[in-house]
């Protein structure tokens, strides 16, 4: 029997109807809805279909009456709102209410009349849950006896009839039920006018749910009509009872069938991820608070034609093809391709409860595995079969299925899933009586809604169309962000109607005026027109010219003016262009820190040849691997390093040889042609492929990067005293260089071991009153270590900036705490290949998350960022993608590498410039919604693990290969197979690292030591009632129960995760706003052990003596909301 019922659960979730004829099977099923599996397993089980049609249909189902001289049972889901009521008291976070206005003259009497009808026919109505013997049972008042809960108020002389109806009706909903006495409904009619009145439906959840709310409207419209004629009402005779349901279900779950139905769900949500990681507005907050807004929103009648035909030709319900589609929604904008999603169900699936009014709703969890390279057709027949899969098994009650799975609680969001999604029929439209017409009324109480999960998306289906609401959680996010999501949505379905054979990836989610928008948010005006072309060196000996006496370098004790740096530099030119250096060459420079170091560079660009920056501290391998790369003949260094230089086919100058020849020179200029086009610097990066790649800059685009620093930083009014700290063989060397010579500010070259004392560092900083200086985040927490400690500050500055590595909010705030109320804190990030630096952060005033990276901020002008998916399409705002930069101020290539240049340099189809190229960076990134841009992580070679942004500004260098001290890479230490870490500096980051998270996981303990501030009652047994696990607690029944969306929380609420304060819950009927038919019910909450629920109740009345259900404890709910539509049962 049980193969035939769940046959008959996969037709009827397919819209397959059946019945006998004179010994034949009779099937209506719409177009294409039988697939030839279903039809073989028609024809295997004919005669046991026919059998079962052809018995009555009170046999049907098999449930039996149960004898009504005994103690009634409730169901699994009356219980646990029972002990929830036990535990947390009488409220109304569980009414379910539905409000109408009555226009035409009304009867009173022959609705009260209707009432009594209704009220008689279903015993639910009628029943209370007292507790015998610490157990609870149904005690179900004879028709008889049962008194009509109508309150009839004449408003009719009022002043403000509106408003005092209103606040009557309000009051009347949000009213608490007494369960142990009844009644458990309330009935309210409000005259207003002579042709004008409010009538109100209020039941307490226990004894109802959205589609007993649109059952109890039919009959008691069906009712008042006949009292109006004079007669009784024509009803069909119900086989069964609740109260007979609930001793069958009882039966059947000890029968070993919801074993079965539990033993499916955990392995089908097995493994599944605990959090749906949907990009947030709002951090998350610690505390769920429920609270929630709704947005409404229309598919228009022609897309919902072709979804529907799309369904016909794939023998799928609308359901089905609409969560597919919800799925890939979810994907695209969390990158998570395995995706629980939830479904409210109505859980009538047997003949005998369709027409009861009572709690039967469960919820279902749709796992969805989504592989972006394949067509959109087979996720969707994944989602079908998923769903008739879990049709199959709708009996579980859903906090079973969490008690079994025994998820890790989280109070900041709900076990097993957090995002619901539900198809409903068309909500009703006004209900027709006699003269009489009632509309649905909703009841705007000036309160804020609930929203019980993040994300609820209901769709309903319309004669033409569809139309959907989303509720969202206003703690999560902000409207403008759910109303771009409902226009990706919709986006989506077009395309999904239009070739849904196409991959997943491919189908758009941005409409044109989005797409556009999202393209712009990341261009920067181009300023580069309004300057002139020009070459680093001609701006350096311009400030030369305009302050010759004015400090250029400074070295220790040493230093030079601009007229002393811009002569030997001159000098220099002139000597290596007679040994031979020309325009387009290339010249190596093997120096540490020191005085000759920009005379070296300023002399290679002022022949016209580009120069190599050759780290000294590099391993040997590493720079014979360069210098032949780059094809090297002559390096300039010192005579104590040139044992470091291979001299294999290469002049080694050192500078010791080659300073008494320069004075031979004239120091003035060569007569050079250079231009922006030419290469200024090779710089080689290793990246993640480990072999070493030389990047070519030319002239025009670093002296851009000066300019859009200038500009940005006002570098020539805010900062005339530069720290250099980078080292030389990173690009960061070559913007420390022309932030300070080109603005005609002063360059105080840091000793390396100064980096590794911060009060040396600090005291150079104060001598040479620095006012701009890019540090590494290592280094800076070094230094703002020591300040803290001795009450010091870094007032005198004007621009700190931070790079090279991450870092994150807290550090930020402690940082700013050290700076002056001038000075300006600044995160940059950027890349080799698009010139030093291509974005920058200041957060002012806006508060940042103290666990996540600090924003890399906005492009500097004459940069362009996007964030594309795998096909280069830009990604809606909040949601990840690959960064790419573009704009003019991009490398011109890497040295004698075209095809890697023409993976990673391409061309650029935003641009209206035809050669316009983009940089594809590699970094996953995402656009918040202030525009400001957010690191996540490095996007790693295929198949290998995504990498964090440790590279967040430059590619990285293996252990082994990166100098000592700290450097341009952004590099996290790492100790390569038979290599040591790189000095002390790095074993002291690794400490820092290890202290910090240690910090956090302190910080994160006592955060969750102060919200469990309930402690279990010491009389609970945890080993006698292993299931409740700190049930002793006022709340935790309500947490373990609170809906589908709560279920299972029960267990060990009482420990350092748990919530004090459960949450309110209101049904909603279908179509409201904010509505739904089964969208809003609990979804079958668990059943407790009688054993257990005496334990409990036990110890409370210990805890409060004289008070035999205990205290109930004051809790922070969201009000009960009223649902005023006419329900209509679920489809799938």
């Amino acid at each position: 029997m049980s193969a035939i019922i769940a046959l008959l659960q996969r037709l009827d979730a397919l819209d397959v109807k059946l019945s006998a004829d004179a010994g034949k099977l009779r099937i209506n099923a719409p177009k294409g809805a039988l697939t030839p599996a279903l039809t073989d397993a028609l024809r295997t089980h004919k005669a046991e279909l026919l059998s079962f049609l052809e018995q009555p249909e009170g046999q049907r189902g098999s449930i039996p009456r149960a004898p009504r001289d005994r103690e009634l049972p409730l169901t699994l889901g009356q219980e646990r709102l029972w002990f929830i009521d036990q535990v947390e008291g009488q409220s109304s976070a569980y009414n379910l209410s539905g409000a109408f206005r009555m226009r035409g003259p009304a009867n009173p009497r022959a609705l009260q009349q209707a009432l009594a009808t209704v009220i008689a026919r279903h015993e639910i109505l009628r029943t209370s849950f007292p507790a015998q013997g610490g157990r609870p049972v149904q005690q179900i008042t004879p028709a008889s006896e049962a008194a009509v809960p109508f309150a009839h108020h004449d408003l009719r002389g009022h002043d403000a009839p509106e408003t005092a109806a209103r606040g009557l009706v309000r009051a009347q909903a949000l009213a608490p039920f007494d369960l142990a006495a009844g009644p458990l409904l309330r009935l309210v009619f409000v005259e207003l006018a002579a042709d004008h009145a409010i009538f109100l439906v209020a039941m307490h959840h226990i004894v109802s749910d959205g589609w007993s709310m649109g059952r109890f409207i039919e009959e008691v419209a069906a009712s008042y009509q006949a009292a109006l004629r004079g007669e009784l009402p024509r009803f069909p005779e119900l086989p069964i009872q609740v109260a007979d349901f609930a001793v069958w279900q009882r039966q059947w779950a000890k029968d070993g069938q919801l074993a079965a139905q539990v033993d499916f769900w955990k392995r089908h949500l097995l493994g599944a991820p605990p959090l749906l990681d949907l990009p947030l507005d709002h951090r998350r907050p610690a505390l769920q608070s429920y609270r929630g807004k709704t947005l409404h929103f229309a598919i228009d009648g022609a897309l919902g034609e072709r979804l529907r035909q799309l369904c016909q030709a794939q023998q799928c319900t609308p359901y089905m093809l609409l969560l597919a589609a919800f799925a890939v929604l979810l994907y695209r904008y969390s990158g998570q391709d395995d995706l629980p999603i939830a479904s409210p169900i109505a859980n009538r699936n047997r003949a005998e409860t369709e027409a009861l009014i009572g709690f039967f709703v469960n919820t279902l969890v749709t796992r969805v595995v989504v592989d972006p390279t394949r067509p959109f057709l087979e996720l969707l027949a994944q989602v079908k079969q998923s769903s008739l899969d879990a049709y199959t098994n709708q009996d579980a009650p859903f906090s079973h299925v969490v008690d079994a799975l025994q998820p890790e609680r989280n109070p900041a969001y709900n076990p097993i899933f957090q995002v619901m999604f539900d198809l409903q029929n068309a909500p009703a439209a006004a209900v027709e009586l006699s003269g009489l017409r009632l509309e649905p009324l909703v009841l705007d109480d000036g309160v804020e809604g609930t929203a019980m999960f993040d994300l609820s998306w209901t769709m309903q289906e319309q004669p033409a169309g569809f139309t959907g609401q989303v509720e969202y959680a206003v703690e999560l996010f902000e409207q403008v962000t759910i109303e771009r999501r409902i226009a990706s949505f919709a986006c989506l379905l077009e395309h999904v109607a239009a070739d849904p054979t196409s991959p997943v990836l491919a189908l758009g989610i941005l409409p044109p005026a989005e797409r556009r928008r999202v393209v712009e948010l990341g261009c920067a005006p181009s300023t580069s027109a309004q300057d002139p072309a020009g070459c680093v060196h001609h701006a350096i000996a311009a400030q030369a010219q305009r302050a010759p006496g004015a400090p250029a370098v400074v070295w220790h004790s040493a230093s030079l003016s601009y007229a002393e740096l811009d002569a030997r530099a001159n000098q220099l030119a002139h000597h290596l262009r007679a040994l031979g250096v020309a325009r387009g060459g290339l010249v190596g420079i093997c120096l540490e820190r020191c005085l000759e170091m920009p005379i070296a560079v300023l002399g290679v660009l002022k022949t016209g040849a580009a120069y190599v920056p050759l780290d000294p501290s590099y391993p040997a391998d590493r720079l014979a691997f360069m210098q032949a790369d780059a094809g090297l003949r002559l390096v300039l260094t010192k005579a104590a390093l040139a044992a470091a230089v291979p001299s294999d086919g290469v002049q080694v100058l050192t500078w010791e040889e080659l300073e008494p020849r320069l004075a031979a020179h004239p120091s003035s200029a060569p007569d050079v042609e250079v231009c922006p086009e030419d290469a200024a610097y090779v710089i080689y990066t290793s990246g993640s492929t480990g072999q070493p790649k030389g990047v070519v800059v030319a002239h025009g685009p670093w002296l851009q990067t000066y300019r859009a620093w200038a500009r940005e930083y006002r570098l020539e009014t805010e900062a005339r005293s530069h720290l250099q700290m980078a080292a030389f063989s990173f690009d960061v060397c070559c913007g420390d260089f022309v932030r300070a010579l080109c603005s005609g500010g002063k360059l105080v070259l840091c000793p390396r071991d100064y980096l590794l004392s911060p009060p040396d560092l600090y005291e150079l900083m104060v001598r040479e009153a620095v006012e701009c200086a890019e540090f590494v985040p290592a280094v800076l927490r070094e230094l703002h270590r020591y300040l803290e400690e001795r009450g010091l500050d870094l007032a005198f500055m004007r621009v700190l900036i931070a790079g090279s590595d991450v870092w994150y909010g807290d550090e930020y705030q402690r940082f700013r705490r050290l700076c002056g109320p001038h000075t300006r804190l600044i995160n940059s990030y950027g890349v080799t290949e698009a010139v030093i630096d291509s974005t920058y952060f200041e957060a002012g005033t806006r508060a940042l998350h103290p666990e996540r990276h600090v924003p890399i901020g906005r492009p500097f002008p004459d940069t362009r960022l996007y964030v594309l998916d795998a096909r280069g399409e830009p990604v809606p705002t909040g949601v990840a993608g690959e960064l790419y930069l573009a704009g003019p101020r991009l490398a011109r290539e890497y040295w004698r590498q075209p095809q890697l240049t023409a993976e990673r340099f391409l061309p650029d189809p935003f641009s209206p410039e035809p050669a316009a190229r983009m940089y594809r960076t590699g970094d996953a990134a995402r656009f918040l919604y202030d525009g400001a841009i957010e690191v996540r992580r490095t996007s790693g070679p295929p198949g290998q693990d995504p990498r964090p942004p440790h590279r967040a500004r430059r590619d990285r260098d293996r252990a082994g290969q990166a100098p000592a001290g700290p450097q341009r890479g952004g590099d996290r230490p790492r100790r390569a197979p038979g290599s040591q870490p790189a000095g002390r500096l790095c074993r002291r980051a690794a400490r820092r690292r290890q202290r910090r998270r240690q910090r956090q996981r302190r910080r994160k303990r006592r955060r969750r030591g102060q919200r469990a501030r309930y402690r279990p009652a010491p009389a609970v047994s945890r080993r006698a009632a292993p299931e409740l696990h700190g049930a002793g607690v006022p709340g935790a029944a309500r947490r373990a129960a609170d809906d589908p969306q709560r279920q299972g929380r029960s267990q060990g609420l009482a420990g350092p995760q748990g919530r004090p304060g459960g949450r309110a819950r209101a049904d909603r009927a279908a179509g409201g706003p904010g509505g739904g038919d089964a969208g809003g019910d609990l979804a079958g909450p668990p059943c407790y052990p009688g054993a257990a629920l005496q334990q409990l109740l036990r110890a409370r009345r210990r805890l409060h003596p004289g008070d035999p259900g205990g205290q109930p404890r004051s809790r922070r709910r969201p009000p009960a909301r009223s649902s005023p539509a006419v329900s209509a049962s679920n489809r799938r």
